[in-house]
């Protein structure tokens, strides 16, 4: 394989520094890659209409530079995060569909000087271990981490010199992505599935009956409605029953770094909170 440092093969283009209250989900005609979707949205291989970006507002639109658009192989990375995993998180723009798109805050957009390094693989290049770990050994900051172009120039590249290598791994590694994202999308509709389900087999407030029983109680009647405090002790956080006093005749104590810091009235567990068994 070839090896060479980042900025080598990649130059740095324009990004901006617009926050949410810049930008909209309604309209404009150009869209924006915030560090925070980067964290927790985008796909690894970015393709515009399958992502939920927003458009920078229209006022703003006229002072953007021709050399601060994307292209089809840039490199978008996070240049700052609180946890030292997501710091230098790249996402790699491979299907722009002919539409305008910039680099938002805290990002740096890196694109490419020449086509070695083959649209598709770059995404997975930089979520490979060798060079994450170079990203986060150069990372700077305590509460937050940062990492700056200069520092990114000298992250070293390993990849395939031939192409076709590239182009193979790189639908390798996007065909196992597709499979997990179809997986996650019937986990989603599973955990919402489970939701109506909770709420229809145990009654609503105020009621005692579910919506929705199994066909062998549904003449079982009503379920039981008892006070917290009826049916189960309340211990403290090292397992002894909580003392009453005449200060408070029922109290529960929640503790901070130091013990004890103030009393939960009894009222919240076994005054009007009534737990439903059936």
């Amino acid at each position: 394989w070839g090896v060479k440092r980042l900025g080598e093969i990649y130059r740095f283009k324009p990004t901006n520094s617009w926050s949410r209250d810049q930008l909209n989900y309604d309209s404009g005609t150009i869209k924006n890659i915030h560090y925070g979707d980067i964290h927790k949205e985008l796909n690894r291989t970015f393709r515009i209409d399958d992502e939920v970006v927003p458009y920078v507002n229209d006022t703003l639109a006229d002072s953007v530079k021709e050399d601060a658009f994307c292209e089809e192989g840039d490199i978008v990375l996070a240049d700052a995060s609180e946890d030292v995993d997501d710091i230098g998180k790249a996402i790699e723009i491979v299907d722009i569909g002919g539409q305008r798109l910039v680099s938002g805050l805290h990002t740096i957009l890196a694109s490419r000087i020449d086509h070695r390094i083959v649209v598709g693989f770059g995404a997975y290049l930089y979520a490979s271990s060798g060079v994450r770990k170079q990203i986060q050994q150069r990372a700077q900051g305590a509460k937050v981490l940062g990492i700056s172009k200069t520092q990114l120039a000298e992250v070293e590249l390993a990849y395939p010199t031939e192409a076709r290598e590239q182009q193979k791994i790189a639908h390798c590694l996007s065909s196992l992505d597709e499979v997990m994202g179809l997986q996650a999308k019937k986990v989603q509709a599973l955990k919402q599935h489970k939701k109506g389900l909770m709420q229809q087999l145990f009654p609503a407030e105020g009621e005692t009956t579910p919506r929705l029983r199994f066909p062998e109680f549904r003449e079982a009647g009503a379920w039981e409605v008892k006070r917290l405090g009826d049916v189960c002790e309340v211990l403290d956080n090292l397992r002894k029953p909580v003392a009453r006093t005449k200060r408070n005749p029922s109290p529960y104590p929640y503790y901070g770094a130091s013990g004890a810091i103030d009393y939960i009235d009894q009222y919240i567990f076994d005054g009007n909170y009534s737990p439903l068994s059936a």
